[in-house]
């Protein structure tokens, strides 16, 4: 990643971090939340201004892939991503087509 990032950072403005995790059955939220943070601090050491995107889930009801993120989020004391104003509210939204049990 340090190395693609380096290498386009003048070219390449937004940056998925990774895709569909939640495809994978030994992937946890946890585990998606640790690389997400991981990779996004990495991505804005070398490129500060980058957008970065997350969730980019196979699934629209995969919360469990959600939740851990902006849970670390908040113990960082960062209320959401950089590069994501609009998080929060896309993240409330999409609890309206998100079938309740």
């Amino acid at each position: 990643m340090r190395a693609a990032v380096t290498r386009y950072k003048d070219q390449v403005k937004d940056w998925e971090i990774w895709n569909e995790p939640d495809i994978s059955k030994t992937i946890t939220g946890d585990d998606y939340a640790a690389f997400y943070i991981r990779t996004a601090e990495l991505i804005r050491g070398i490129q500060p201004e980058a957008k970065l995107m997350a969730f980019g889930l196979a699934g629209p009801n995969r919360l469990e892939y959600v939740e851990p993120l902006f849970k670390r989020l908040k113990r960082r004391k960062q209320t959401e991503p950089r590069g994501h104003p609009d998080l929060s509210r896309l993240f409330a939204q999409s609890r309206r087509f998100i079938p309740h049990h």
